[in-house]
């Protein structure tokens, strides 16, 4: 097979010739107030929390509460959620935002774009993060527009008042090294100001009672807060990972952070669930052990994943997530239990309107392949475990929904074409250049057509049967054409429909290297037609 090598002449050298879970929810709510008392002391320690049953915590009269900002949102008349298809491995349905009625009996499918998840629900207004901003979609007409000023990288949005007065969305956009907060009034106009000492990159962020509680990179993962009304922007703590806190109410959220274990050992330290103030100030809730660093407040409710190790048929440890919640007003603690959960990986990843919302994973007891979906069930325990993948394969798109993505893939393309032409245009070329050692055969006539990654032709030569000739030519990126034939028409026709052509890969030739067309196992020339030269 044909392909072009380095040649050994004495005057070249030799050289040798690269994924949502679901993303955590964001959980927003202004009931349930912390423990009274806030010990200062980081290892002060708490007794281990009383257990309860789900059935007791959520299966009271009173209505459970909606969820207003995060991946998961609701209201009284709906829940609207993120899936993605293709991260379960399933290819029925589209992925996207899908809204649907508290019964969860059927879904629609309201905003798809790539890298969307909904952030607030406003009425019927629902606020979602697209590929290039901030996205509000009117879930009475199905609408969807881009909100302007907001194309940055969306972090959170939620409802907002200021000083009792007036009502609006709180936004948070943050960008590598800086945060921008904007607020919209009640005409629908945005303001934005940049916060002073953000200079590192904002990683999450939760707005909570007019002020945005938020994560960046530094030393870490520094938990801060923003408040706009007098623009005080403090440094709270540190906390274990990005996600590893939550607000519950004013000033009062709780987060994950490493403390001692009860060990001999001074340097050992376990994951525990920490009530902490605006201050800084911590007090342990006695949740510690193997718990996941993302944590969701709902409501009065700490909402977080447990991992328990036990042992498989072959005596060797495997962990499982389980589904636990802590009640701050009492202290207790009890685990989200259902039959459907046996044998189950759960990772929880939101509440809201009285359903979780988790992922579960299980494995093949053969093969120990993992099959992972994500699924809803009530708190309380009653009604059926409801598949995500089922919900939404059932779901219809809206015409809106369709023409934004439409228009979305079409701008894609465009913009990726746009940026691929740029690249070629670009394309660097020397300094220093490469040989090619070309020659015809001895029955034939030969061309030679080495093109530049933006289709200039940095030479053409034409050989009659048996001559050879060398072409020096600037370093770079080519792809060499060939053509062969018995009479050379033009350069428009080359040989015509009769001739042989060849093209090759696109290689790379060196700077001070010569090369020439040699034979092998694999090769990079490949057959082509009259077209393909020409083109």
């Amino acid at each position: 097979m044909k392909k072009i090598v380095r040649t050994r002449v004495a005057s070249a050298a030799l050289a040798a010739l690269a994924a949502l879970m679901l993303m955590a929810a964001v959980g927003c709510s202004s009931g349930g107030e912390a423990p009274a008392d806030v010990d200062e002391s980081a290892d002060a320690t708490a007794e281990a929390p009383a257990e309860a049953t789900a059935e007791q915590a959520f299966g009271g009269a009173e209505p459970l509460p909606v969820a207003a900002d995060g991946q998961i949102v609701s209201d009284d008349e709906r829940i609207c959620f993120y899936y993605d298809h293709e991260l379960y491995g399933y290819s029925g349905g589209e992925s996207g935002v899908y809204c649907t009625d508290p019964d969860m009996t059927a879904a629609t499918l309201v905003f798809e774009d790539m890298g969307c998840y909904p952030l607030c629900l406003d009425g019927d207004a629902l606020y979602c993060r697209g590929s290039r901003g901030l996205v509000r979609v009117d879930l009475s007409s199905h609408a969807i527009e881009a909100v302007d000023g907001m194309d940055g990288r969306v972090r959170a949005v939620a409802p907002f008042a200021s000083d009792g007065e007036g009502s609006g969305t709180f936004v948070n956009v943050a960008g590598e090294d800086v945060m921008q907060i904007s607020q919209v009034d009640d005409a629908g106009a945005w303001t934005s100001e940049t916060v002073e000492g953000v200079d590192e990159e904002v990683l999450y962020a939760v707005p909570a009672d007019g002020v945005v509680y938020f994560v960046q990179s530094d030393e870490g993962y520094g938990l801060c807060s923003y408040d706009p009304q007098d623009g005080s922007f403090v440094r709270i703590a540190s906390i274990y990972a990005e996600k590893s806190f939550d607000v519950v109410g004013p000033d009062v959220y709780y987060v994950v952070d490493r403390t001692p274990d009860d060990s001999d050992d001074p340097d050992a330290r376990v994951l525990e669930l920490m009530c902490s103030d605006a201050e800084g100030n911590e007090s342990p809730t006695g949740v510690k052990g193997d718990i996941s660093h993302v944590v969701d407040a709902y409501g009065q409710y700490v909402l977080y994943t447990e991992w328990r190790e036990e042992a498989n048929a072959d005596g060797e440890p495997v962990y499982y997530g389980e589904a636990w919640c802590y009640d701050t007003e009492t202290g207790a603690t009890f685990r989200i239990d259902r039959p459907e959960f046996d044998g189950m990986d759960i990772t929880v990843q939101g509440a809201a309107s009285g359903y979780l919302y988790f992922v579960g994973t299980t494995y093949d007891e053969i093969t120990g392949d993992a099959e992972v979906r994500a699924y809803f069930c009530r708190l309380d325990g009653s009604g059926e475990v409801i598949s995500a993948e089922d919900l939404t394969a059932a779901a219809e798109e809206t015409d809106e929904a369709t023409a934004w993505r439409e228009a979305e893939d079409q701008a894609m393309e465009e913009a990726s074409e746009k940026a691929y032409q740029e690249s070629l245009e670009n394309e660097p070329y020397g300094p220093g250049t490469s040989k090619l050692y070309l020659e015809a055969d001895d029955e034939k006539s030969a061309c030679y057509r080495l093109v530049r990654m933006d289709g200039t032709v940095e030479f053409q030569v034409l050989l009659a049967p048996g001559e050879e000739t060398v072409q020096e030519f600037p370093c770079g990126r080519y792809t060499l054409k060939i053509a062969e034939g018995e009479t050379w028409i033009s350069d428009e026709e080359a040989f015509g429909p009769d001739g042989e052509y060849d093209t090759t890969n696109l290689f790379t030739f060196e700077a001070g290297e010569a090369y020439g067309l040699g034979t092998g196992t694999q090769g990079n020339v490949y057959n082509d037609d009259q077209s393909g030269f020409l083109g």
